[in-house]
């Protein structure tokens, strides 16, 4: 079922999600869901998050790229390097494959950080691409983030305000 997300620390975000239901769960069932997602900005991308308020066996994130897109990841929360990252080629395209097991249910506590604090996620962007032999860079360096993010306010403010 697909519904509007609702968040008490947002007014409205524009936010769809689905709800799946797994009838007749029983101890020691798994439960499997794929998904895929195309992303229409390069700057937009998404982070993917290894946990849940549940223990999860195996939880694996899998991007596949044109071999004319370059990608770079951060990893947060995973201080014991237990996130295994490879990239490999099939059919003319790069698999970039990050994976976690056995990962513990986490425990949410009223006033504790968000859950971006402590559970294990990366987070992947698109540096570079490239389309008839020009290079287009995207978010390799912080001036090109900065260059991306200044494009919403440049327009912002050119009237001088009388006192």
């Amino acid at each position: 079922m697909k519904k509007q997300s609702q968040s008490n620390s947002i007014f409205y975000n524009g936010v769809k999600e689905r709800q799946l239901t797994f009838p007749n769960l029983e101890m020691g069932a798994k439960k499997v869901y794929n998904y895929q997602s195309q992303f229409l900005d390069p700057h937009l991308l998404h982070k993917f998050i290894f946990g849940d308020n549940m223990p999860i066996q195996n939880s694996t994130l899998e991007v596949r790229t044109d071999k004319n897109v370059v990608i770079d990841y951060k990893i947060f929360n995973d201080p014991n390097k237990t996130i295994i990252y490879s990239k490999t080629e099939k059919k003319g395209k790069w698999i970039h494959r990050w994976t976690l097991s056995d990962i513990k249910a986490t425990k949410y506590e009223d006033g504790a950080p968000g859950y971006l604090y402590q559970i294990p996620h990366v987070d992947f962007y698109i540096k570079e691409y490239t389309i008839n032999n020009v290079k287009t860079p995207v978010l390799g360096t912080i001036t090109e983030l900065f260059n991306y993010y200044s494009d919403f306010v440049k327009d912002l403010n050119k009237k001088k305000i009388p006192n």
